[in-house]
């Protein structure tokens, strides 16, 4: 027989299990809300993250555009005509307008690569590059702005480098290129100089590269502002020379992505050293290069390539183009070059003018397309000429800088891919490429 106590323990235990159950229902109830909660802050944030892609790609498009005709029609003026007859006062003008153009590209694409970092989007190559041939390459680009400031510009070499390291070789340009331009703008007298030594006594060896300058130096409370996004180190430097803040940070982070570090020492008045150290990769069997191997300190930048010097374009090309500004511009840089041009204000046209002249047993040899034009976009021009048999060279250009772009002209059916403002030099390398890569198949 069961003893009232027992009775009671029993009771109390149905109870305590009841108050369990609840407490579980409750904290199921719970945790159920707290998951719809997250679902939809998590469905919020990713429309944010598409919505600000889309504005990025959207501005880069807006803003690339109407650069290419700025940069484009300054070109053309600077190279038509005699201007040993040309007023000095235009020549200076069309040449400023050249200078502040390409400074703001420069913003432009340091707010993209910034958007591109913060979006987790930003890729860094690894591939076999030549170091010594980068440096070679930075140094001229900037030669031109130390000589107006009368500062000194050298490079050297306090140790053997090696020929060839492994890791991305356009972003080691851009930080070197950042870099040096911030120890010209902030030096008015003295000099620049850009030290290379390897570090080959560690486990892994790293290559350095050492930009100081005799400038104006920079504060210990200051520093360690210096690699935040749209920070500068006071806000008087802002005002006195310029810039977005944006330069540094990038760097920081494109050090990070490839496994290097960037550190500074500074004395206020006295100037900077900015050290940038980058893993090598491994140096088995590479041939490693004097000291006087290095002879960047001695060239001297020459004029810039002009497209005559480039080889002629023999080809019939099709422009898909709808801006008016940017169709002058490429017609007069390919008819310069030997070309034969049409041109097409809209996809739709575009597609009609190439299966028109393929039926006519003329078919165009070449197909520049901008991605982005009315009535029928390049995206959707180029897989209606594929899905026609159209088998010739499609040369994407885009407005669009945004990572993805490039993969997505490709998968459109476009054998190449070319951003605005349109580099001449490299547009004319990629048609004489994608041309012979054509005739081989």
């Amino acid at each position: 027989m069961i003893s009232f106590d027992e009775i009671l323990d029993r009771i109390e235990r149905a109870v305590d299990r009841e108050r369990q159950w609840r407490r579980l229902e409750t904290e199921v109830e719970h945790r159920k809300a707290l998951y719809e909660e997250l679902k939809v802050e998590k469905d919020r944030a990713e429309a944010a993250a598409v919505a600000k892609s889309n504005f990025l790609r959207n501005m880069s498009h807006e803003i690339r555009t109407p650069m290419t005709a700025m940069l484009g029609l300054a070109d053309l003026l600077l190279e038509t005509g005699d201007l040993s007859k040309a007023p000095e006062d235009r020549l200076e003008a069309l040449q400023a307008m050249k200078r502040n153009g390409a400074h703001l590209l420069t913003i432009i694409n340091d707010i993209l690569d910034l958007s591109k970092i913060e979006a987790g989007h930003l890729g860094v190559e690894r591939i076999q590059f030549n170091p010594i041939q980068i440096v070679e390459d930075v140094l001229p680009v900037l030669r031109v702005h130390a000589n107006e400031k009368g500062l000194s510009l050298s490079a050297e070499s306090e140790h053997e480098i090696p020929e060839t390291m492994e890791g991305d070789p356009a972003r080691l340009k851009q930080i070197l290129l950042n870099l040096l331009d911030n120890a010209i703008k902030f030096t008015s007298s003295g000099s620049v100089s850009l030290r290379v030594s390897l570090a080959s006594d560690r486990d892994d060896p790293v290559i350095c590269f050492a930009v100081a300058d005799t400038g104006i130096g920079i504060a210990q409370e200051q520093r360690s502002r210096l690699f935040r996004a749209f920070e500068q180190a006071d806000n008087s430097t802002s005002r006195k020379y310029g810039g977005t803040g944006l330069g540094l940070a990038i760097c920081k982070y494109l050090a990070g992505f490839m496994g290097g570090t960037i550190e500074v020492e500074s004395e206020l008045g006295r100037g900077s050293t900015f050290t940038l150290e980058l893993p090598t990769g491994p140096l088995e069997g590479v041939r490693m290069l004097r000291p006087t191997s290095l002879q960047a300190t001695d060239r001297q930048p020459g004029p810039p390539e002009e497209t005559s010097e480039l080889r002629p374009l023999a080809y019939r090309i099709l422009v898909a183009e709808d801006s008016p500004d940017n169709q002058r511009i490429i017609r007069h840089l390919l008819q310069k070059q030997g070309a034969q041009v049409e041109m097409a204000e809209n996809g739709q046209i575009a597609v009609e003018k190439a299966l028109q002249a393929r039926d006519a047993g003329l078919p165009f040899e070449v197909i520049l397309m901008d991605m982005q034009m009315p009535i029928l976009d390049g995206y959707d021009a180029t897989r209606t000429l594929r899905g026609h048999a159209v088998r010739g060279p499609i040369i994407a250009l885009s407005a669009h800088a945004m990572e993805g772009e490039s993969g997505r002209c490709l998968e459109a059916g476009c054998d190449a891919y070319e951003t605005k403002p349109i580099d001449r030099v490299r547009l004319i390398e990629t048609i004489h490429r994608c041309v012979a890569s054509a005739k081989e198949e």
